[in-house]
């Protein structure tokens, strides 16, 4: 297993998106950011797709991999 962590974070101001999903695609679970737009998942070893999105942004998709662990993700969103 890996895991992949990282934050949500809005494209032009930085601020954190609190309550941002985080979806792996054809599974059935995902995550959503905390308090202070940090998230954090637990994955089998694999290739994985991400799918981000919040409230009144654009949603984003990204595939990611065990190489990809231990490094936090900085994952920006538009409105």
């Amino acid at each position: 297993k890996y895991t992949i962590n990282g934050y949500v974070k809005d494209s032009l101001s930085g601020e954190t998106l609190i309550g941002a999903n985080i979806t792996l695609l054809n599974e059935s679970r995902g995550v959503q950011t905390n308090a202070y737009g940090f998230f954090s998942i637990t994955l089998p070893r694999g290739s994985y797709t991400l799918l981000i999105n919040f409230v009144g942004y654009g949603s984003k998709v990204l595939p990611i991999d065990s190489s990809m662990a231990g490094v936090p993700l900085q994952i920006l969103l538009s409105q």
